[in-house]
């Protein structure tokens, strides 16, 4: 029996740039604001409306190993839309998107495959199935690329991280 291939190209990378800058005094006013702005960005969810139809495209267009051309494009014009610098073509069509904190920052990386698989769909009944002939996303990757993008957009809306 063959090996199956592994497809390690095309990927979303994330770098969320965070504070590392010590906690300066603060007015009680000061104090109060930023508890207030804290309360707000924790009580806003996650767009899943969004992440389902970011998912739903990429699975009903899918692209195998360096030849997300059309992924890295959505991704790209997704996070520049929420404030991110992009940075594209990394690795031939990986995307990365930095969101920037306060100065002296430390950074984390959130990082996703957006390649699928040359195989035929085999649940064609969906409305979003691969509109591409032997190609599909029978990996997960459509799923995790439309999670990051979701963790992207909930961070540069809330800058709910430290």
């Amino acid at each position: 029996m063959a090996k199956p291939k592994r497809y390690l190209a095309g990927f979303l990378a994330a770098a969320f740039i965070l504070s590392a800058a010590p906690a300066q005094s603060q007015t009680p006013v000061q104090q109060a604001a930023q508890q207030v702005a804290v309360t707000d960005s924790v009580q806003k969810k996650p767009d899943v409306a969004a992440m389902t139809e970011w998912r739903r495209d990429f699975h009903a267009h899918p692209e195998t190993a360096y030849e997300e051309t059309r992924t890295a494009a959505k991704i790209n014009e997704l996070l520049k839309s929420w404030g991110l610098e992009t940075h594209t073509n990394i690795g031939k069509t990986g995307v990365v998107g930095i969101l920037k904190g306060k100065p002296g920052a430390g950074a984390i990386c959130l990082r996703a495959d957006i390649d699928a698989l040359p195989m035929t769909e085999q649940n064609a009944a969906i409305d979003y199935a691969s509109k591409t002939p032997g190609k599909a996303h029978g990996c997960g990757h459509d799923g995790h690329a439309a999670m990051l993008l979701g963790a992207a957009k909930y961070l540069a809306e809330t800058k709910n991280f430290e």
